[in-house]
Protein backbone atom coordinates (compact mmCIF):
# COMPACT_ATOMS: atom_id res chain seq x y z
CA UNK A 1 0.00 0.00 0.00
CA UNK A 2 1.42 3.36 -1.26
CA UNK A 3 2.53 5.43 1.85
CA UNK A 4 3.83 9.15 1.96
CA UNK A 5 7.63 9.90 2.03
CA UNK A 6 7.06 12.02 5.28
CA UNK A 7 4.69 11.82 8.33
CA UNK A 8 4.27 15.44 8.82
CA UNK A 9 3.37 18.35 6.27
CA UNK A 10 5.54 18.99 3.61
CA UNK A 11 5.54 20.65 0.25
CA UNK A 12 6.69 20.82 -3.15
CA UNK A 13 9.50 22.79 -4.23
CA UNK A 14 9.75 21.63 -7.67
CA UNK A 15 7.33 19.93 -9.68
CA UNK A 16 7.09 16.68 -11.79
CA UNK A 17 8.33 17.33 -15.63
CA UNK A 18 9.48 21.05 -14.84
CA UNK A 19 11.33 22.21 -17.99
CA UNK A 20 15.07 23.78 -17.25
CA UNK A 21 17.86 23.77 -19.31
CA UNK A 22 19.99 22.52 -16.46
CA UNK A 23 18.99 18.84 -17.16
CA UNK A 24 20.07 16.56 -20.21
CA UNK A 25 16.21 15.38 -20.79
CA UNK A 26 15.11 19.16 -20.68
CA UNK A 27 12.87 18.11 -17.78
CA UNK A 28 13.04 17.31 -13.95
CA UNK A 29 12.10 14.17 -14.06
CA UNK A 30 11.56 13.14 -10.27
CA UNK A 31 9.36 15.65 -7.86
CA UNK A 32 11.44 17.59 -5.03
CA UNK A 33 9.83 17.69 -1.73
CA UNK A 34 10.63 19.71 1.63
CA UNK A 35 9.09 18.13 5.20
CA UNK A 36 8.31 21.18 6.54
CA UNK A 37 8.61 19.57 10.36
CA UNK A 38 10.37 17.16 10.08
CA UNK A 39 13.24 15.44 8.05
CA UNK A 40 13.03 11.92 8.18
CA UNK A 41 12.23 10.42 4.99
CA UNK A 42 10.07 6.99 4.70
CA UNK A 43 9.74 3.99 2.15
CA UNK A 44 6.55 4.95 0.03
CA UNK A 45 6.34 1.30 -0.27
CA UNK A 46 7.04 -2.14 0.73
CA UNK A 47 10.40 -3.47 -1.11
CA UNK A 48 13.79 -4.60 -1.33
CA UNK A 49 16.83 -1.77 -1.43
CA UNK A 50 18.40 -2.27 -4.60
CA UNK A 51 21.30 0.52 -4.06
CA UNK A 52 22.52 2.57 -1.22
CA UNK A 53 25.27 4.82 -1.89
CA UNK A 54 26.85 8.35 -2.70
CA UNK A 55 26.40 9.96 -5.96
CA UNK A 56 28.54 12.71 -7.42
CA UNK A 57 25.39 14.22 -8.90
CA UNK A 58 22.37 13.09 -6.79
CA UNK A 59 23.87 12.67 -3.36
CA UNK A 60 23.64 9.80 -0.70
CA UNK A 61 20.75 7.56 -2.77
CA UNK A 62 18.60 4.84 -2.16
CA UNK A 63 16.92 2.65 -4.36
CA UNK A 64 14.31 0.30 -3.98
CA UNK A 65 12.16 -2.22 -5.81
CA UNK A 66 8.94 -2.56 -5.42
CA UNK A 67 5.93 -5.22 -4.92
CA UNK A 68 4.48 -3.07 -8.77
CA UNK A 69 7.47 -3.80 -10.59
CA UNK A 70 8.72 -0.12 -10.34
CA UNK A 71 12.11 1.69 -8.49
CA UNK A 72 11.74 4.39 -5.62
CA UNK A 73 14.19 6.48 -6.07
CA UNK A 74 15.24 8.82 -2.85
CA UNK A 75 17.98 11.47 -3.46
CA UNK A 76 19.81 13.99 -1.96
CA UNK A 77 20.22 12.34 1.58
CA UNK A 78 21.95 14.24 4.36
CA UNK A 79 21.74 10.36 5.63
CA UNK A 80 21.46 6.75 5.07
CA UNK A 81 19.28 4.69 7.11
CA UNK A 82 19.51 1.54 4.95
CA UNK A 83 21.60 -0.76 3.19
CA UNK A 84 21.50 -3.13 0.29
CA UNK A 85 19.48 -6.10 0.45
CA UNK A 86 17.40 -5.08 3.18
CA UNK A 87 13.83 -4.64 3.80
CA UNK A 88 11.73 -1.77 4.01
CA UNK A 89 7.93 -1.56 4.76
CA UNK A 90 6.00 1.24 3.74
CA UNK A 91 5.21 4.33 5.77
CA UNK A 92 7.58 2.93 8.64
CA UNK A 93 10.71 2.12 7.60
CA UNK A 94 13.18 5.44 7.68
CA UNK A 95 15.31 5.78 4.73
CA UNK A 96 17.37 8.40 5.61
CA UNK A 97 17.26 12.34 6.31
CA UNK A 98 16.10 14.75 3.86
CA UNK A 99 19.50 16.81 2.71
CA UNK A 100 21.17 18.31 0.09
CA UNK A 101 24.57 16.25 -0.67
CA UNK A 102 25.11 15.94 -4.45
CA UNK A 103 24.78 18.46 -7.08
CA UNK A 104 22.46 21.13 -5.87
CA UNK A 105 21.67 24.09 -7.75
CA UNK A 106 19.90 27.09 -6.44
CA UNK A 107 19.12 29.05 -3.04
CA UNK A 108 15.34 28.12 -3.13
CA UNK A 109 15.75 24.00 -2.96
CA UNK A 110 18.93 22.95 -1.22
CA UNK A 111 17.71 20.82 1.51
CA UNK A 112 14.84 18.62 0.16
CA UNK A 113 13.92 15.12 -0.93
CA UNK A 114 14.23 14.23 -5.04
CA UNK A 115 11.48 11.32 -5.12
CA UNK A 116 11.77 9.58 -8.83
CA UNK A 117 9.43 6.93 -9.89
CA UNK A 118 10.79 4.49 -12.31
CA UNK A 119 11.05 1.31 -14.38
CA UNK A 120 14.62 0.85 -14.60
CA UNK A 121 16.77 1.07 -10.96
CA UNK A 122 19.28 3.47 -12.61
CA UNK A 123 19.20 7.18 -13.89
CA UNK A 124 17.91 7.51 -17.65
CA UNK A 125 16.96 10.63 -19.38
CA UNK A 126 14.36 8.79 -21.01
CA UNK A 127 10.96 10.39 -20.17
CA UNK A 128 9.27 7.44 -20.86
CA UNK A 129 11.14 5.29 -18.07
CA UNK A 130 8.82 7.82 -15.52
CA UNK A 131 5.75 8.39 -13.41
CA UNK A 132 4.53 11.16 -11.74
CA UNK A 133 5.32 10.36 -8.25
CA UNK A 134 2.81 12.92 -7.36
CA UNK A 135 -0.24 11.07 -9.26
CA UNK A 136 1.67 7.65 -8.06
CA UNK A 137 0.95 9.37 -4.37
CA UNK A 138 -2.32 11.15 -4.50
CA UNK A 139 -1.37 14.88 -4.42
CA UNK A 140 -1.47 17.81 -6.89
CA UNK A 141 1.81 18.52 -9.05
CA UNK A 142 1.80 21.55 -8.07
CA UNK A 143 4.71 23.69 -6.65
CA UNK A 144 4.29 25.11 -3.33
CA UNK A 145 1.35 22.68 -2.98
CA UNK A 146 1.50 21.50 0.85
CA UNK A 147 0.57 18.01 1.20
CA UNK A 148 -0.93 17.55 4.80
CA UNK A 149 -0.90 13.15 5.71
CA UNK A 150 -4.13 11.75 7.25
CA UNK A 151 -3.82 12.26 10.84
CA UNK A 152 -1.91 15.03 10.94
CA UNK A 153 -3.54 18.78 12.32
CA UNK A 154 -4.83 21.14 9.59
CA UNK A 155 -3.40 23.87 11.49
CA UNK A 156 -0.83 26.64 11.41
CA UNK A 157 2.62 25.34 12.24
CA UNK A 158 3.53 27.03 15.25
CA UNK A 159 7.23 27.69 14.65
CA UNK A 160 9.64 28.07 11.83
CA UNK A 161 13.24 29.72 11.45
CA UNK A 162 15.08 31.01 8.42
CA UNK A 163 18.86 31.07 8.13
CA UNK A 164 20.77 33.18 6.09
CA UNK A 165 23.85 31.84 6.61
CA UNK A 166 25.79 28.54 7.29
CA UNK A 167 28.04 30.16 9.54
CA UNK A 168 25.08 31.06 11.87
CA UNK A 169 23.14 27.48 11.34
CA UNK A 170 24.35 26.57 15.16
CA UNK A 171 22.98 29.57 16.89
CA UNK A 172 19.29 28.52 14.63
CA UNK A 173 20.03 25.33 15.35
CA UNK A 174 19.77 26.24 19.62
CA UNK A 175 16.48 28.24 19.16
CA UNK A 176 15.18 24.90 16.83
CA UNK A 177 16.34 22.86 19.45
CA UNK A 178 14.40 24.63 22.04
CA UNK A 179 11.16 25.14 19.71
CA UNK A 180 11.13 21.91 18.11
CA UNK A 181 10.96 23.45 14.96
CA UNK A 182 12.40 23.20 11.55
CA UNK A 183 15.02 25.62 10.23
CA UNK A 184 13.98 26.05 6.51
CA UNK A 185 16.05 27.87 3.47
CA UNK A 186 15.31 31.62 3.22
CA UNK A 187 14.06 31.46 -0.17
CA UNK A 188 12.55 28.47 -0.47
CA UNK A 189 8.72 29.78 0.20
CA UNK A 190 7.47 32.91 -1.34
CA UNK A 191 5.68 35.63 1.10
CA UNK A 192 2.36 34.41 0.80
CA UNK A 193 2.98 30.65 1.56
CA UNK A 194 5.30 31.84 4.61
CA UNK A 195 2.15 33.77 6.09
CA UNK A 196 0.11 31.10 5.05
CA UNK A 197 2.07 28.34 7.01
CA UNK A 198 3.21 29.41 10.12
CA UNK A 199 2.30 31.28 13.51
CA UNK A 200 6.40 32.68 13.92
CA UNK A 201 8.54 32.83 11.58
CA UNK A 202 12.17 33.36 13.27
CA UNK A 203 15.15 35.06 10.96
CA UNK A 204 18.52 34.24 12.20
CA UNK A 205 22.18 35.95 12.01
CA UNK A 206 20.27 39.32 9.43
CA UNK A 207 17.99 41.70 9.36
CA UNK A 208 15.88 40.72 6.55
CA UNK A 209 12.18 40.98 6.55
CA UNK A 210 10.98 38.26 4.49
CA UNK A 211 7.45 38.91 5.91
CA UNK A 212 6.04 41.63 7.93
CA UNK A 213 5.86 39.33 11.11
CA UNK A 214 9.26 37.66 11.01
CA UNK A 215 11.58 37.75 14.05
CA UNK A 216 15.08 38.91 13.57
CA UNK A 217 18.46 37.41 16.13
CA UNK A 218 21.28 38.81 15.20
CA UNK A 219 24.24 40.40 15.95
CA UNK A 220 27.57 42.00 14.48
CA UNK A 221 29.05 38.72 14.67
CA UNK A 222 27.99 34.70 14.44
CA UNK A 223 29.32 34.86 18.51
CA UNK A 224 27.04 38.03 19.26
CA UNK A 225 23.74 36.29 17.73
CA UNK A 226 24.62 33.13 19.38
CA UNK A 227 24.37 34.95 22.63
CA UNK A 228 21.35 36.56 21.77
CA UNK A 229 19.52 33.38 20.72
CA UNK A 230 20.73 31.89 24.06
CA UNK A 231 19.83 34.28 26.10
CA UNK A 232 16.14 34.68 24.45
CA UNK A 233 15.73 30.93 25.37
CA UNK A 234 16.97 31.85 28.87
CA UNK A 235 14.05 34.60 28.87
CA UNK A 236 11.80 31.93 27.50
CA UNK A 237 12.19 29.31 30.03
CA UNK A 238 11.70 32.07 33.18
Amino acid sequence: MKKLPYKRKFIVSQTFLNPSNRYVSGVHLGVDLVGLEDKNIYAIEDGIVVTAYHDSAFGNTVVVQQPDGLYSRYSHLETIKVTSGESVIGGLTIIGIEGKTGHVVGSGDTRHLDLRISKVPYHTNNINQYYNPCEYLGFPNELYHVVTPEGDKMEKIQNVILCYSEIDRRAAGYLADHLKCKIIEPDLLPTSVLNDLFENIYVIGSSAKPVAKAINIYGKDRYETCLKVITKIREARG
